[in-house]
């Protein structure tokens, strides 16, 4: 059975490990201790919401969202920016419960929406698509990092 939860302090350990997992899954290096850390200051800090998935009581799933502004929208709005499903667990209905703990939370909050960024080869965008979200293909997304 598929339950969502939101994430708190006492279930850090567990967070810790589906957050550690989705990192690596995006080619970043095994750091449990540091993914427990920014995690940890994403709580203090109180500058993200996280959500968790279950299956018969078992954490398999983790959403982050982030607030954010559109000025267009003249609007609050929320960054789907990490969307994990642990491998053996997919294609059970725990993103699209995720998404829609999502949505009903923009709602609630009369929130303008959800942003998402996700690679072109992704296999999640037919979730997207399906759960209602608009490909906007005429857009240009740039990113600058520090080096």
């Amino acid at each position: 059975m598929i339950s969502i939860r939101p994430g708190n302090l006492a279930l850090i350990d567990q967070m810790s490990d589906l957050f550690n997992q989705y990192r690596v899954f995006y080619g970043q290096k095994d750091d449990l201790k540091k993914a427990r850390c920014f995690l940890l200051d994403r709580i203090s800090s109180k500058d993200s919401i996280i959500i968790l998935g279950s299956d018969h009581n078992k954490f398999v799933g983790f959403m982050q969202l982030y607030p954010s502004f559109s000025s267009v929208r003249l609007q609050s709005i929320y960054v789907l920016n990490d969307l994990y499903v642990h491998s053996a667990y997919r294609n059970k209905g725990i993103a699209s419960a995720l998404i829609n703990e999502a949505k009903s939370i923009c709602k609630t909050e009369k929130n303008g929406g959800l942003q998402l960024e996700t690679s072109k080869m992704n296999r999640a965008n037919q979730l997207y698509k399906k759960l209602g979200f608009d490909l906007i293909d005429d857009t240009n997304f740039y990113s600058w990092s520090v080096q």
